[in-house]
């Protein structure tokens, strides 16, 4: 539906717009507001609370562990001890100058935080 104001054309063919178009009809409410007394007084409808949500259950879902993790884990600290033994080994053969903890604490420190941080997750 075309607004009134819109409608109405000069004696050039220009569009018109008025200021008051409801004069025309000589009403405000129809054109303007249409169904605005029915939204304001509607009751709402006797199914209306049966399209929420009554209730809600919290089912946690734990992953199961990955078996192949688990051996790479375990073959990581087997490689992780057996490069510390090395490195004790070797500190001590050729006579160097620094402690192997400064090799092997960091090593073991990281691999702590990986497995760590692998089974908290889960």
């Amino acid at each position: 539906m075309i607004p009134v104001f819109l409608r109405a054309r000069g004696r050039r063919g220009f569009a018109v717009a008025r200021a008051f178009p409801f004069r025309e009809t000589g009403y405000l409410g129809a054109d303007m507001f249409p169904h605005l007394v029915r939204v304001i007084v509607r009751r709402p409808p006797p199914e209306y609370d049966r399209g929420f949500v009554e209730e809600v259950r919290l089912v946690e879902f734990v992953r199961a562990r990955q078996p192949r993790v688990a051996w790479l884990l375990l073959v990581c600290w087997a490689l992780i001890a057996a490069k510390c033994a090395l490195v004790v080994w070797l500190v001590e053969k050729y006579h160097l100058w620094f402690d192997p903890l400064w090799v092997t604490a960091p090593t073991v420190a990281c691999a702590l935080l990986c497995t760590a941080i692998y089974f908290r997750r889960e």
